[in-house]
């Protein structure tokens, strides 16, 4: 009975966090050559539902320069799936969650 809570709470949390199968979309609609998927996709594994990060944690987690970092950050913002934090300092973000998708394109929809 435990396993069967934490199998439905671990499902929970996935279904929260964006959909690898939504980030690898986006980034198919893209032109980015295969070093700059392996990094995003690398910084999408790293990253913990709602954790809220920047340029410096990219930095960290793929050990490049901080202009590498910032064009990765430039780059998940070009294919919306980070959504900017206020509050936590400039340049704060967190990926976007498959309910925020959901409620945008019913929004889309409605129009």
């Amino acid at each position: 009975m435990e396993k069967l809570a934490f199998q439905d709470e671990k499902l929970a949390i996935r279904d929260k966090k964006l959909a690898i199968e939504t980030l690898k979309s986006a980034i198919k609609n893209q032109n980015y050559n295969e070093p700059t998927i392996k990094n995003i996709i690398t910084v999408y594994d790293a990253i913990e539902t709602d954790q809220i990060f920047g340029a410096p944690e990219v930095k960290h987690i793929l050990k490049c320069s901080i202009s590498t970092s910032k064009e990765i950050m430039r780059k998940l913002r070009d294919i919306q799936v980070v959504k900017n934090v206020k509050g936590r300092g400039k340049g704060k973000y967190r990926f976007v969650n498959n309910e925020e998708i959901l409620r945008e394109r019913n929004r889309e929809d409605e129009l």
